[in-house]
């Protein structure tokens, strides 16, 4: 049942400090911003003449930095290549004062997403990457480290790019961890398609509506395409909540195969929809942390995406920001 303004603006201002383990693929954001004022003589594009240059962490680093931003201790778990833009994500974690664990591995590039902007506009994204998958010492490494910080962690994040980072190896290792603990966490991905059977016996998966149905093949347009959807991946994945979020739409949360509650979209101007999936999902692992039910923090990302996707960029939101979102 959905609870008043006021009741949700409470639940935000009893949030305390506490940690988020973070695990997945790491990656920059870059930005040149400029301006087009003719096209080019050698092809038909705009020569864009830039005027600034930014970057920005994204990816598992991006919902480590709004674990930051809602007041939280986020521990970032993951591995870059042996290259410069390592270094500048290194630099971006540090001023962020985000505690991390990254391994290098020398045989990949750090995945880095460079977007052109005209006037507020993305005109091209230009993606330099190669996907590798980590070696069964990385793997060992990986777990090793988790191991030493998982005291005190109740939420764990998978945040999936698909760049490499989650193996069948991996969550096996992982899982292993996670049953060595007096209490289990709850393990919350955001998955991509091609890795969405790989997350098994989780407590929350947040496929977006392209990933549903790509995943299911069901078209999930009205109620009974949702319900398709969500019990082929309660049968997939064997997880405690499904949770597909609709952009304009809203979200539809899956308590159990029977059981959906409707999240209403918010009524607003789109700006950007980058980055707000890593807002929804750390969102809700914040509130989860502090102990607030499913549903109310599912209802609590709902205004936070809704904050997100009206400004421009990958933005991280900080708690005034969402209790601003809720008023």
């Amino acid at each position: 049942m959905r609870k008043t303004i006021e009741d949700y603006k409470d639940i935000v201002q009893s949030w305390k400090n506490v940690r988020v383990l973070i695990l997945g693929d790491a990656m920059l954001d870059e930005y040149i911003i400029g301006n087009a004022t003719r096209i080019s003589p050698e092809a038909p594009v705009p020569v864009v003449h830039a005027q600034d240059y930014k970057t920005h962490l994204g990816g598992a680093c991006n919902v480590a930095r709004n674990i930051k931003a809602l007041g939280g201790t986020p521990i970032l778990v993951s591995f870059v290549g042996d290259d410069t833009y390592a270094d500048r994500l290194r630099e971006l974690l540090k001023e962020e004062d985000i505690e991390s664990c990254l391994f290098t591995l020398p045989h990949i590039h750090t995945t880095v997403k460079t977007r052109v902007v005209i006037e507020r506009q993305q005109i091209v994204r230009i993606d330099r990457e190669n996907i590798a998958h980590p070696s069964e010492e990385v793997v060992n490494d990986v777990v090793n480290a988790v191991q030493e910080l998982i005291t005190d962690i109740d939420v764990v994040i998978y945040s999936d790019y698909a760049k490499g980072f989650f193996t069948a190896s991996m969550i096996d290792e992982l899982k292993k961890v996670w049953g060595k603990q007096e209490q289990s966490p709850k393990i919350l991905v955001d998955p991509k398609v091609s890795n969405i059977s790989l997350f098994t016996d989780v407590f929350l998966i947040t496929p977006n509506s392209k990933e549903t149905h790509e995943s299911t093949g069901v078209a999930i347009g009205d109620e009974d395409g949702l319900y398709k959807a969500a019990r082929i991946l309660f049968d997939r994945c064997n997880c405690s909540h499904v949770l597909t979020t609709l952009g304009e739409r809203g979200m539809a949360l899956f308590t159990s195969r029977e059981n959906m509650e409707y999240v209403h979209g918010i009524r607003q101007d789109v700006f950007d929809v980058t980055g707000a999936g890593d807002v929804v999902i750390a969102t809700i692992a914040f509130a989860l942390a502090n102990g607030t039910d499913i549903r109310d923090a599912v209802w609590i990302a709902n205004y936070a995406g809704s904050y997100s996707v009206r400004h421009f960029g990958v933005v991280a939101i900080t708690q005034e920001n969402l209790l601003e979102a809720i008023s």
